[in-house]
Formats: structure tokens, C-alpha cells, sequence
């Protein structure tokens, strides 16, 4: 729903539902097991007013810039048959501060480098599956290029792991088996640092959240001491214990890049990138 003018009130097509979560298995040592349904790019556009008259300070509000969207669905138990869903998304990575000041290069490469580790590792996943192949290398990315030239840059890293995910051998998609079935992966999702609220895949690669499902073998992604699956008190989840979502817990993200603390780049990510979400 929009409004076209004042007193005047326009509809359009909207989410009426939100997905349910992804719902870590005890039985699974915490880990979650589904597939991938989708990687994707949308269009998302920061207004330069926000809804209380703020003028924004994002160095791309007002302008359309590219999303890239991935989309897991959680598998079914015998206990639990209900869709389960896991989504996150990367944005384009900014070269001013909310200040206005330049955002330094080292900060600039450590957080379009852990993107690209994030979906590089989540490729990976499916190497040796039937439709699997070796997609090459995004191209640079400029900081010092133009705001229109930096966009249509991200756009092709974005369009490049589209592709890579989607058109794999013969054009099908990697993360499909030949006779069509959806390929199985293990993932490890843990409370979202630092405020609890959601689940969503570690800050930084590190040993790694995504594997690829094998009958019979044990994952290797593990739920690792200082990481938890527990929400804050109050956060949206479809069942949680209060009790236990109350008691303090440090949660590791991994193994940061040199010279940068996992705090410090996921506080960036947050306020330069636009997070994941």
C-alpha cells in the first residue's frame, strides 16, 4: 500500500504472511537441514526521508541498487512438517560514514571481502554435484569509481553469483541433483550478535556453516562453545525457553580478517552495508 497523494491511498501487491523460521534439530546436534531454493537479485531502494522527516544519511538513498537474495527452506521431520524458511541477503557496501567521511579501504575491502567469502563457501557446498562448475572470479570492485560506475559493479557481482548458482552445467541450477530433487545441506545458524533477535548464519565464514548433506556421514559444521541457538528474551521465535534465553552467553563469529576484530566488522556490516537481512 502506498499513498499516491494526500488523502489519496494506492494498493499494490504485499507479503501478507511471514515465513516461519528455520527451527534448529536437537537431534541434529542444533544444526539445521535443508536446501536451497533460490539466489536471486531485487532491487531495494533507502528513501531519502524516512517516515518521521529524518533526511537520511545513506550514501545510495533514493537511488535502486541490487540485492542478492538467498533463500533456504528447512526439511521436513516426521514431528515437524511445517515450511520453514531461511533468507538472508548482501547490499552494497558504501564509501561514506553516516557523517559523511570516507570510509577507509581497509574497511572497504574486509567487509566486500567477507561477502565474498560468505558466497563463495555457500558455492562451494556443491562442488562435485552433478551441475556444479567452476564459475571463475567477480570483477573488481572500485571504491573510487563513480556512484553509478560502484552500483553497476555490485550489480555484477551479484550477477555473477546468480549465475553461478543458477546456470551450472547444461544451464540447470548446482543446487539441484540430475533427477531434479533438491540437493540437502547441513547449516548452522546461531543467535545474531550481538542482540539475540533472530538466527542467521555466523559473521564470518571461519570453518565454515554450510555443508552439503551425505547419508550416513556426520557433519563436520558444529555449534562451537561461545556460539548459541538461544534468543533474547521477547525475540520473535516460534517456540523459545524463556528461562534459558535469559542466561548471559558471549557468541563467537568466527575468525575475522587480519587486522580486524569480528566485532568490528559485523558493526560495519551493519552500518555501512545495510547488514543481512
Amino acid at each position: 500500500m502506498s499513498e499516491v497523494n494526500v488523502g489519496v491511498v494506492g494498493f499494490e501487491e504485499v507479503v501478507v504472511t511471514s515465513d516461519k523460521k528455520f527451527k534448529p534439530r536437537a537431534e541434529f546436534n542444533n544444526l539445521c537441514l535443508g536446501s536451497l531454493v533460490s539466489v536471486e537479485i531485487k532491487e531495494t531502494t533507502t528513501p531519502k526521508i524516512d517516515d518521521k522527516g529524518i533526511a537520511s544519511t545513506y550514501e545510495y538513498a533514493g537511488i535502486p541498487v541490487p540485492t542478492l537474495v538467498f533463500r533456504y527452506k528447512e526439511a521436513h521431520t516426521a514431528e515437524d512438517e511445517v515450511d520453514r524458511y531461511y533468507s538472508d541477503s548482501y547490499r552494497i557496501v558504501t564509501t561514506k560514514k553516516s557523517d559523511g567521511s570516507a570510509v577507509d579501504a581497509k574497511t572497504f575491502s574486509s567487509i566486500l571481502m567477507e561477502t565474498y567469502r560468505h558466497c563463495r563457501h555457500r558455492l562451494d557446498a556443491y562442488k562435485g554435484c552433478a551441475n556444479f562448475e567452476e564459475p571463475g572470479f567477480p570483477k573488481p570492485i572500485d571504491m573510487n569509481a563513480t556512484i553509478n560506475d560502484r552500483i553497476e559493479a555490485w550489480r555484477s557481482f551479484c550477477q555473477f553469483f546468480v549465475n553461478a548458482f543458477n546456470k551450472g552445467k547444461e544451464g540447470k541450477p548446482v543446487f539441484i541433483n540430475e533427477d531434479g530433487s533438491d540437493i540437502l545441506v547441513w547449516m548452522k545458524l546461531i543467535a545474531h550478535y550481538p542482540d539475540r533477535k533472530y538466527l542467521s548464519v555466523p559473521g564470518f565464514v571461519g570453518e565454515g556453516y554450510v555443508e552439503r548433506y551425505t547419508e550416513g556421514k556426520k557433519p563436520s559444521i558444529e555449534i562451537k562453545p561461545g556460539e548459541t541457538i538461544v534468543l533474547a528474551e521477547g525475540a520473535d521465535d516460534d517456540k523459545k525457553d524463556s528461562k534459558a534465553a535469559t542466561a548471559a552467553v558471549s557468541m563467537g563469529y568466527g575468525d575475522a580478517p587480519a587486522g580486524m576484530t569480528a566485532e568490528a566488522v559485523n558493526a560495519l556490516q551493519e552500518k555501512y552495508a545495510g547488514g543481512k537481512y
